[in-house]
């Protein structure tokens, strides 16, 4: 088959978006597909190249009234228009697109329509955004021939507005070999974690995280439980120097430690020695730390989003905890962290989600929805 991936920002860009595409172009190539990938300029990249065997075309970026409208602004790319009806993808098979309320994913069911070529769109849907994905956006989701929801809860909610049988259920994959056999607890001697519960939490710093709620939950866990606990936050994000005066404030500033970016090794070290991971999020469209957590075994407490109504199961690896709710998040770590059986529990688990979740798994399915509308 020849494939063209539309997605607005791709690698070296950073982040959820571009690793899945990146995964499944790559996923793709390997099993011997021509692969072409439009997505937005990048600085000190080429408008042009062949990089592992894939043909890549970065497009400049121009204002557009649309950018008030649209969830994704800085990626509004118009000459990708003229391309898309060009002998530059003359005899492309399939067009996939990600997003629903982007430049890319509005231009990938338009020249879909245009070219009578199958569209399939992964929306990474949920139901918080502009105007724009609140209406157009959903015209993007119905117009598209195969929808690829990434988690249950995705699923239902895309079955409010077009039918099931259009809909297939594809996670984010994992690289399972890297979470076979986990590292040692070097981190341990470094932030002295000796004799405390280590307590994991994994994501940007921004406000739709929740961290401010896990920070309050520490706190708790402290003075009320008199709990002997760290928590270990990684990511970077705009909100960092707010959460870090909220734990000084609190008088966290010893127990919650801040590590920033890391790189993959440090992040699996963080899983290996974590007692509890959390993710108290006020949405997710997926949510890959949760299956990462999962792959190392450990249990989860999470608010209800994304992909954990697939990856914990309640009271048994772990427990669900409501939005915005310190003394609730804190009242379910405490429960995890005192009874083994969660741990235990999780660790039998981990084998599934190794399984279930490997990209292997993710190419082979996505294979069968394009094979679906051809």
């Amino acid at each position: 088959m020849k494939i063209l991936f539309m997605v607005h920002r791709y690698p070296p860009s950073i982040g959820g978006t571009q690793i899945l595409a990146y995964n499944i172009v790559q996923g793709f190539r390997k099993k011997g597909h021509f692969v072409t990938v439009y997505t937005s300029a990048y600085p000190n990249q080429p408008d042009f190249e062949v990089r592992e065997g894939t043909i890549i075309r970065r497009f400049k970026l121009k204002p557009h009234f649309l950018s008030r409208f649209l969830k994704h602004p800085r990626y509004i790319t118009p000459q990708m228009f003229p391309y898309l009806l060009s002998s530059d993808v003359q005899d492309v098979d399939i067009i996939h697109g990600f997003g629903y309320c982007t430049f890319q994913s509005l231009l990938a069911v338009t020249s879909g329509k245009l070219r009578n070529t199958p569209c399939l769109l992964t929306p990474q849907y949920h139901p918080w955004g502009t105007i724009y994905a609140n209406t157009a956006g959903i015209k993007v989701i119905k117009s598209a021939n195969k929808i690829i929801a990434q988690c249950e809860s995705e699923f239902k909610t895309l079955s409010r507005y077009i039918k099931e049988s259009k809909i297939q259920k594809i996670p984010t994959g994992i690289d399972s070999s890297r979470f076979q056999n986990l590292p040692e607890h070097n981190l341990k001697e470094k932030f002295d974690l000796q004799n405390e519960k280590v307590i994991l939490s994994v994501g940007k710093l921004a406000g739709h995280k929740g961290t401010d709620t896990l920070i309050k939950a520490i706190s708790k866990l402290r003075h009320q439980f008199k709990t002997d606990v760290k928590c270990l936050l990684i990511g970077g994000g705009e909100r960092i120097f707010e959460y870090k005066n909220l734990a000084k404030r609190l008088g966290m500033q010893d127990t919650v430690i801040f590590m920033g970016r890391v790189d993959s090794k440090t992040l699996l070290e963080a899983y290996a020695l974590a007692d509890v991971f959390v993710l108290p999020s006020l949405h997710e469209s997926f949510g890959i730390t949760l299956v990462e957590a999962a792959a190392c075994g450990k249990p989860i407490v999470s608010t209800p989003v994304g992909v954990a109504f697939d990856i914990i199961k309640e009271d048994d690896t772990g427990f669900f905890c409501n939005h915005s709710d310190p003394d609730d998040l804190a009242k379910k770590i405490i429960r995890v962290i005192k009874d083994d059986r969660f741990s235990e529990n999780a660790r039998d688990y981990r084998n599934s989600v190794l399984a279930n979740y490997d990209w292997s798994n993710v190419f082979d399915k996505t294979e069968e929805a394009y094979l679906s509308v051809l």
